[in-house]
């Protein structure tokens, strides 16, 4: 084995540069680490591997905080801010030959520009997956896409495992009610304790992770008429022409701001500031939303009946402002608050936060 190959095959640890394209091309785990922000990358990680643990502590260039985050034995699914990067872990049904489907399987994910690194213990076969798709070309192009394909495939493999306990169900319910011999209770039993570790998973990703997001809208099935007819009063052009003059307000109430901020401190220039409603710092979310006392009303309803944390009371200002500006409006009035409460709401539990 030439030294070229040696620096290539890490025990463990596994490095690529996504082609933009669906494939991707093999790198040394060095070359990933020192690869620029505009080349993307993708840094997969066996723990299981001493090696690989190692390499991760002393060589990855990774914060210890974040390689200490991904070794932690605690799986509960959750999202951890640092820097420019964001750290996720998900969890996945177990589909390893002998494995028990409800002894699920942690994977952790660093994305931050440029970059993806993912970690896990055991084989997951969402993540085996990912690397057929890329061989095929038929991969992620990007970091952020891999995460957003590989939470589809978590999910896929969630589904599939619940469909797989409901036959189950079925064929016990089946061969019960044919052989009254049987011992119903320990069957029922086994396959309740499966639905229960899942579904604690499951309620587990719907707060913590759930809480992060602006907007969440449930999207039916469209009417024929509505694929087939007329476009509608808000059709594209209209829509962006909305959505740039919001933008435009949002940049000039941001700009204002900032000049009397300057002002008001004795300097002359105006310090740079994120204008868009998205990216206010918390402390110009009061000032920017200012409510009126109808919607300050309902603000305060809001988060005792729902029990909005702190991140979505804020969440809900951000969206309610936006509202508020594709509307043309000055101040934030009910209406805005209540249409920006209804895209926190969960399709399948109404109401919830």
């Amino acid at each position: 084995m030439t030294a070229g190959q040696q620096q290539m095959e890490l025990p463990g640890v596994t490095a690529m540069r996504l082609d933009g394209k669906g494939g991707a091309i093999p790198m040394s785990p060095a070359a990933a680490i020192a690869a620029p922000k505009d080349v993307p990358v993708w840094i997969n990680i066996d723990f299981s591997n001493a090696e690989a643990s190692d390499w991760a502590w002393n060589l990855s260039g990774l914060a210890d905080s974040i390689v200490g985050a991904m070794l932690n034995t605690e799986s509960r699914p959750r999202t951890l801010q640092q820097g420019d990067g964001v750290l996720t872990m998900l969890r996945g049904v177990n589909l390893n030959p002998g494995a028990r489907l409800e002894d699920m399987i942690s994977v952790r994910i660093w994305l931050q520009p440029g970059r993806v690194v993912t970690a896990s213990r055991r084989c997951l076969r969402s993540l085996t997956e990912i690397r057929q798709f890329i061989a095929q070309g038929d991969g992620p192009a990007s970091p952020s896409q891999l995460l957003v394909d590989l939470i589809d495939r978590l999910n896929h493999y969630i589904a599939e495992g619940i469909e797989q306990i409901e036959e189950n169900i079925d064929r016990a319910e089946d061969e019960a009610s044919r052989d009254s011999s049987l011992n119903r209770s320990s069957a029922f039993n086994s396959l309740r304790r499966q639905t229960a570790q899942i579904r604690r998973y499951l309620s587990k990703v719907s707060g913590p992770l759930l809480d992060r997001m602006d907007v969440r809208v449930s999207l039916g099935v469209p009417a024929f008429e509505d694929l087939t007819g007329e476009p509608g009063v808000d059709d594209t052009e209209s829509s962006r022409a909305r959505v740039h003059a919001a933008r435009v307000v949002q940049i000039e109430r941001a700009e204002w701001r900032a000049t009397e901020r300057a002002a008001t401190a004795g300097r002359g220039a105006v310090p740079t500031v994120s204008s868009l409603n998205a990216r206010l710092p918390v402390a110009a979310l009061e000032d920017a939303v200012r409510l009126s006392s109808e919607a300050r009303g309902v603000v305060r309803r809001a988060v005792r009946k729902l029990g909005l944390s702190a991140r979505a009371y804020h969440k809900v200002l951000r969206v309610a402002r936006t509202v508020a500006d594709l509307a043309g409006a000055e101040t934030v009035d009910a209406e805005h608050l209540l249409e920006a409460l209804q895209y926190r709401a969960q399709p399948d539990a109404p109401g919830g936060a």
